[in-house]
């Protein structure tokens, strides 16, 4: 599956994880922090993107099914109803 770098969800999800990812390990070195970053990058799985993608397009569908009004107390409902 091919997912555009400049993609939305990359930068909301993905990005927010590999700073914590590369983070955890704790890189002391500017040089070890960009190795960090290109191994951890490379750790993501197609399976993590097309979850990604997946989740994203039920949002977009509570987000229009709700007109554009907010909608995050139905996907909270709806997390309850498939626990």
């Amino acid at each position: 599956m091919h997912v555009p770098l400049t993609s939305r969800q990359w930068n909301f999800f993905l990005l927010g994880y590999l700073k914590d990812e590369v983070h955890a390990t704790k890189p002391r070195t500017v040089d070890e922090f960009k190795e960090e970053i290109g191994r951890q990058y490379l750790a993501i799985t197609n399976e993590m993107i097309h979850n990604i993608v997946k989740s994203n397009g039920q949002l977009y569908q509570l987000c229009l099914e709700n007109d554009g009004n907010q909608f995050e107390h139905l996907r909270l409902h709806r997390n309850e109803l498939t626990g």
